[in-house]
């Protein structure tokens, strides 16, 4: 198997699953309710903020509670879950609030390690082993079978523009290394506030006040405060960079007919097993496996073969059954 594509060219991203979504606010102003308007969405929820929405939920403080288990290992174990079975037929998967997820990541790592504080570990060593189980969690999410959707709080921050001079900004209420790695792997950051005329909208751009951005170029600055005003907009955006690009449906489609192929490959690891299951089912010994390899492939291990060549095997193998 190739490690060089050189048949389909890459393309950029074209659905709302290929990228990572945070909504930000204030307490109140909609946050719960907006993700709740995604296609399909299932809630890892740390706190109580869909109790006036019927939603599909996994509640990580009771059952911590229930199982008597650590709420970062709940969460983790449940995404695992999750993403295994790609989503359960799910659309979007929420994490709510986000921010309350780093704060059991790091209580969790703090006691794995052995410390009162994640600062007692020397050289900054203990925010970087935050920031990678966090990370590693977070990252899991973002499979392309859902949208992954991170809810946030914020907090007013000040911030210098270079020059000396100092104003206030809306920004995400997580900080350190962990809210770094959110905004630098966050594609969409939609923050949900009161624009001048004192409606509530979606901003995706930011300003001198507020903490905002996107990796597509939305045409709004603000959009009405409803999903299918987003995915409006979000499909112009979409369309607009495959215009400026040159990309074609055609491109599209070859796209996705190697994406889809290639989640549909198995690892060379799975492709071992089924080979072992396979000699099982045919009452193959090990030293009559090796054999037939060895006069086939010029190797008895299974180890040592290519992937094309374990696939052939698995192959053979079912021929025979």
């Amino acid at each position: 198997m190739s490690l060089i594509n050189k048949d389909v060219p890459s393309i950029p991203k074209q659905k709302m699953e290929e990228f990572m979504w945070v909504i930000s606010g204030r307490n109140k102003i909609g946050k719960t309710t907006l993700a709740s308007q995604f296609p399909k969405p299932y809630f890892f929820l740390f706190e109580p903020g869909s109790s006036t929405l019927a939603t599909y939920e996994t509640d990580i403080l009771k059952e911590a509670q229930k199982r008597g288990k650590h709420e970062w290992e709940i969460f983790r174990d449940a995404v695992d879950e999750f993403v295994s079975n790609q989503g359960y037929g799910f659309k979007t998967a929420v994490i709510d609030p986000v921010s309350t997820a780093y704060d059991y990541c790091e209580d969790f790592v703090t006691k794995r390690e052995g410390v009162n504080h994640i600062s007692d570990l020397p050289f900054g060593q203990g925010y970087s082993l935050v920031r990678d189980e966090y990370s590693s969690v977070i990252k899991k999410l973002h499979s392309g079978y859902t949208i992954p959707l991170a809810i946030s709080h914020t907090k007013d921050k000040n911030k210098e523009d270079g020059l000396g001079n100092t104003t206030t900004v809306v920004d995400l209420d997580i900080t350190g290394k962990s809210g770094k790695f959110l905004k630098n792997y966050t594609d969409i950051f939609l923050l949900l506030d009161f624009n001048e005329e004192g409606k509530r909208k979606i901003f995706v751009r930011p300003s001198t006040s507020q903490e905002a951005g996107s990796r597509l170029n939305f045409e709004k600055k603000e959009i009405d405060m409803s999903f299918e005003a987003l995915k409006e907009e979000f499909d112009k955006a979409i369309k607009k960079n495959n215009d400026k690009l040159g990309i074609t449906k055609k491109m599209i489609k070859e796209s996705e007919k190697a994406t889809k192929q290639k989640r549909e490959e198995k690892t060379f690891k799975q492709l071992i097993n089924d080979i072992a299951a396979k000699c099982q089912e045919l009452g193959l010994s090990k030293k009559d496996n090796a054999k037939e390899m060895k006069e086939k492939y010029g190797t008895p291990s299974l180890g040592k073969l290519t992937y094309e060549q374990a696939q052939d095997r698995v192959e053979e193998l079912k021929g025979r059954l």
